[in-house]
């Protein structure tokens, strides 16, 4: 169950940033930049850290909040409440490569989320 919800969550993230996979494969980039650039726009008070009112905040976030929530959860892997930077790059990683994966064809994982790394 915990597979299909990181799935959902980096579809979610897809949407939220608006993702452009051709820049995203030139320097780890999206058409907003590079994950340090997003983190510092979504981090609106500037504490260094994405709480989950700033990640609520966002357009796409609005359009669907509790998708928003889970996405939240997941990209917050120490589960205290606040997404650093690090969190955020980790996520933004695998989601490049979950997304790249699926347009290639030939990526890792791009059987729908079939990871074995966590089989709860």
């Amino acid at each position: 169950m915990s597979k299909l919800w990181a799935v959902f969550a980096i579809a979610v993230v897809i949407s939220i940033l608006s993702w452009n996979p051709v820049s995203a494969q030139e320097g780890g980039k999206s058409r907003h930049g590079s994950p340090e650039q997003i983190f510092k726009k979504i981090d609106t008070n500037g504490d260094g850290f994405i709480s989950q009112e700033e990640w609520l905040a966002t357009p796409r976030a609005q359009k669907d909040p509790e998708k928003a929530k889970k996405s939240y959860q997941v990209m917050d892997t120490k589960g205290d409440g606040k997404v650093t930077l690090d969190e955020f790059k980790a996520f933004f990683a695998k989601m490049r490569a979950k997304h790249n994966g699926g347009q290639n064809g030939g990526g890792q994982n791009n059987g729908g989320g079939q990871n074995n790394s966590d089989n709860k």
